[in-house]
């Protein structure tokens, strides 16, 4: 991605500055979803590309800071914005498609030193910096070689080993896919046209698509959705392939009372609306969530009467009235490690310790519906994971766990770069 107009207008040295201050947030616990709107609006842009793209590559970038610096990094500050400085140098020499954000090498060296002397917490090392960004140029291919994989991966080391162990024929090909930046799909709302008029629709304004699964258009070039025909008349919704086939996946008929146990932000709720007339009741846990659950209904003209929203905890009880669903989608919390090239920062911000945390919660939501679900309903299990502790080896352990449970053929896990991580596990109540 070579320069816009609106970003020449912006010094690279405040795109960086902005940028180090985000990714040393990440790098303390902080998502790129809480950092990003907090950005001023005037450099949003900017540093969305840069620091994405950061993250996408910081384990490389930190890899190479590490031989670069004699001692430990100043301060966290200081190292953010070493690294991505060495990350927008080797960016031209990627083998990733990435859509890097390149810039000449000697604007690099002289912005991020510029950028250096204007924070307090760094100003007193743009010497150091530098040295370090001049001994890269002169030592790149040195210093790239002394990489180890999962640092040339830039993936925690735990979680490189994690999937090299997993998916011995494919990890290079999952760790790759977030170098890449996903492609924008949606999915079209069958109440109100069809997936090939609404394709006709963006013809007309020459926007390029490709139909992709039963609702789907996949489209590029793409800045503001809002832009795009039939928007606010609902017509259409963002939606990866991967989330779409949710609605496919659970076996129902018009009537059903069906629960949608974690429905935040409501992308599958308002598929299942979309293909069939259900009395639909959807939880989230978090109030502010649920408002964008029905926002997102209203848009799509799905909020009728037969549509319940309730802010609750499906690990526990307390919300139930004790009358049996038909069919339950239990789209539980997980790691998201199947969605990390559209959140580059959940690689950074996840610990391997997580996982078994993530395995309980979902144990413990699943025992809980599984009881309020009649018998011959269905339950869909599914999560956004690429890791079997989430996937497979969950739904085994379901299938012994769970009274009456027998295992329908579903798709199980779905891999990147096709679509985003998923599983799915398909049980019936016998």
């Amino acid at each position: 991605m070579s320069d816009s107009n609106a970003r020449k207008q912006i010094a690279l040295s405040r795109l960086l500055i902005e940028s180090a201050r985000l990714i040393r947030d990440v790098m303390e616990g902080h998502s790129t979803s809480e950092l990003i709107p907090k950005v001023n609006p005037e450099v949003r842009s900017g540093v969305h590309a840069i620091s994405f793209y950061a993250l996408r590559h910081y384990g490389r970038a930190r890899g190479i800071a590490t031989q670069l610096l004699a001692k430990k990094a100043p301060n966290a500050l200081f190292e953010s914005l070493l690294c991505i400085s060495v990350s927008l140098l080797f960016a031209e020499n990627l083998e990733e498609a990435d859509e890097a954000p390149i810039y000449k090498e000697f604007v690099i060296l002289n912005e991020a030193v510029r950028a250096c002397s204007k924070m307090s917490k760094t100003s007193a090392y743009k010497g150091l910096l530098n040295a370090c960004l001049r001994n890269f140029l002169r030592n790149k291919d040195a210093l790239q070689a002394n990489l180890s994989e999962f640092e040339i991966h830039s993936y925690p080391k735990w979680w490189y080993e994690k999937i090299h162990d997993s998916y011995p024929e494919k990890y290079e090909s999952i760790l790759r896919s977030d170098k890449i930046s996903p492609p924008l799909t949606l999915r079209v709302n069958e109440r109100k046209t069809a997936q090939t008029e609404y394709q006709a629709m963006l013809e007309d304004i020459g926007v390029e698509s490709e139909v992709i699964g039963d609702a789907g258009l996949r489209v590029a070039g793409v800045g503001d959705i809002a832009t795009l025909p039939g928007y606010s008349e609902g017509l259409f919704s963002v939606q990866d392939l991967g989330a779409q086939y949710a609605a496919f996946q659970l076996p129902l008929q018009n009537g059903n009372y069906v629960l949608d146990a974690c429905a935040a932000p409501g992308g599958k709720t308002a598929h299942l609306l979309e293909r069939f007339d259900l009395e639909l009741l959807a939880l989230d846990i978090d109030s502010d969530r649920l408002a964008k659950v029905q926002e997102n209904l209203s848009r799509l003209d799905l909020m009728g009467p037969n549509v319940r929203l309730q802010k609750a905890d499906a690990s526990v009880s307390d919300w139930w009235d004790g009358r049996m669903f038909d069919a339950i989608l239990a789209d539980v919390p997980c790691t998201g490690s199947g969605v990390v090239r559209r959140h580059p920062d959940i690689k950074w911000l996840r610990k391997s310790e997580d996982i078994s945390k993530t395995v309980q919660l979902q144990r413990k939501i699943l025992i809980n519906l599984w009881k309020m679900l009649k018998s011959g309903g269905h339950l869909l299990y599914v999560t956004c994971s690429v890791f079997q502790e989430e996937g497979e080896l969950q739904a085994a352990y379901f299938t012994s766990i769970l009274d009456g449970a027998e295992r329908l053929p579903a798709l199980g896990h779905l891999l990147p770069p096709e679509q985003d991580g998923f599983f799915y596990a398909l049980f019936k109540k016998n």
